[in-house]
């Protein structure tokens, strides 16, 4: 067993009872149940109540015991509803947290899945407009081309004008 400095209040340093696990005085076993008793009240540190009791509240409960009673009762009875409504607050707190969690994702994924199709229907949409367009493009630099040509009317040319356009050159 390891060595444990006791300060002279009779707790350990690591904040234990001094005589948890063992007996009094060694090995000694408790012979009488009030020797058992007061070992097992000397781990208790009375003295946050005797500081109470020294406060003039604790002095007030302290010469009216029915009062005193009567508060003790009150906060015993109502533990029980107090308790209820925090398990009831914490569980729907968690439901709700969930429900949240669970309706946001499927709202995302639904929104996704919209967003998806309407994607590919505006991708199917520019296919179909480039195609147009490009079939627009097409015949309509045909037509332009074709209709911007100088037309020059035909004429005979004679044997003697050849000769002349060939001196002129």
């Amino acid at each position: 067993m390891e060595d444990i400095n006791w300060d002279p209040k009779g707790h350990s340093e690591h904040g234990s009872c001094p005589r948890e696990g063992m007996f009094l005085e060694g090995d000694r076993k408790p012979e009488n149940p009030e020797e058992t008793q007061t070992d097992t009240w000397s781990c208790v540190d009375f003295t946050l109540i005797t500081e109470f009791l020294n406060s003039k509240v604790g002095k007030y409960l302290s010469d009216h015991p029915f009062i005193t009673l009567v508060l003790l009762v009150f906060i015993v009875t109502a533990s029980v509803p107090i308790g209820f409504f925090l398990a009831f607050a914490a569980v729907t707190f968690i439901t709700i947290t969930t429900y949240c969690i669970f309706v946001e994702i499927f709202l995302l994924t639904i929104g996704g899945v919209i967003l998806l199709c309407v994607l590919c229907c505006l991708a199917v949409v520019a296919f179909w407009s480039s195609c147009v367009i490009s079939i627009l493009y097409v015949i309509g630099s045909h037509v332009l081309n074709y209709c911007n040509i100088p037309r020059t009317a035909e004429r005979t040319i004679s044997a003697g004008d050849k000769v002349t356009e060939k001196k002129l050159e």
